[in-house]
């Protein structure tokens, strides 16, 4: 497993690519991405040169395969994002998001979260393994297939 930051312009074409990959989900995960509005590859690359924020690629042996975001949303806290190819080995997104994890950690983090929609059960159990949890906190955004999306949020506190 390979891990490093991407960089907007040097690493366009692997945005490009890994904002791609929304279109092989199935309609489930597609409706939950729109909740959060709609995000092409030109304002996914703006944003991240904008906002404060850090995006790491992760490959498997040659292939890349997700990218990690994590963001500031307050002081030593971090709001974080999972974009990975459907195929993605799952031990390899597990060893990926542990180290960036244990990076923020180090780093002094005082929390981090996601939010998952309910019936993401795959990253749900990948976060679980990490060591965040659900803390309670869940919102009603967003419909699919006619029916509101719950979503929960997954977060580690250090302090």
């Amino acid at each position: 497993m390979e891990l490093r930051r991407l960089d907007p312009e040097r690493d366009e074409a692997l945005i490009r690519e890994a904002v791609g990959w929304l279109d092989d989900q199935p309609l489930f995960f597609r409706n939950c991405d729109a909740v959060w509005g709609t995000e092409d590859a030109d304002a996914y690359l703006a944003q991240m040169k904008t906002d404060p924020q850090a995006d790491f690629g992760v490959w498997d042996g040659r292939e890349f395969i997700a990218v990690i975001t994590v963001s500031l949303a307050g002081h030593r806290v971090y709001n974080s994002h999972l974009m990975a190819k459907r195929s993605a080995d799952v031990e390899v997104l597990k060893v990926a998001i542990a180290s960036v994890l244990n990076q923020m950690i180090e780093n002094g983090m005082r929390e981090g979260w996601m939010w998952l929609a309910r019936k993401n059960y795959g990253v749900r159990r990948i976060l679980e393994i990490v060591g965040m949890r659900r803390d309670g906190v869940t919102r009603i955004k967003g419909q699919s297939h006619g029916k509101p999306i719950e979503w929960v949020r997954y977060s580690v506190r250090t302090a």
